[in-house]
């Protein structure tokens, strides 16, 4: 830190994350504690996931720079992009609003298609669950889907 301060330069480490999916993302650095209390900020990048018509996730060609820790100010939002052929990265314009230790399920098209397709199902009143699984099956929607 002394040396970062001195030349009044920033300091980039990588590192990966252990195998305890129980912990949260800060406490998954491999090695001692301190790779993750000393830094002022930590970035994470993680994979897109969505479900395939079976509910099954699938990861997309998608990924997310996403904030762990941030000690130096407001949290800022993440960042979604893709890599293309030759490894040419790719930014998309909107700001993600995601946490590194949530589920890994994103808001997709699917179920962005299936939120309006069960507004519109029960603008007419309420339905059972049985009722909707089943017409939302017919219009090619995954329980899991609409359980999103």
């Amino acid at each position: 830190m002394d040396l970062a301060t001195r030349r009044n330069i920033a300091i980039l480490a990588l590192t990966h994350l252990n195998k305890k999916v129980d912990l949260g993302m800060i406490n998954r650095t491999i090695g001692s504690r301190a790779w993750s209390a000393v830094p002022r900020i930590i970035w994470g990048i993680r994979t897109e996931q969505i479900e395939d018509e079976d509910g099954n996730k699938v990861d997309t060609d998608n990924r997310f720079l996403l904030n762990i820790k941030c000690n130096i100010g407001p949290k800022p939002k993440g960042l979604k992009f893709s890599i293309g052929k030759g490894g040419r990265v790719t930014w998309d314009a909107e700001r993600i609003t995601m946490s590194m230790d949530s589920d890994y399920r994103v808001k997709t098209n699917q179920t962005e298609e299936a939120a309006e397709w069960l507004e519109e199902f029960l603008s007419n009143g309420a339905m059972t669950s049985k009722a909707i699984f089943k017409e939302g099956k017919r219009e090619g929607f995954s329980e899991r889907v609409l359980y999103l």
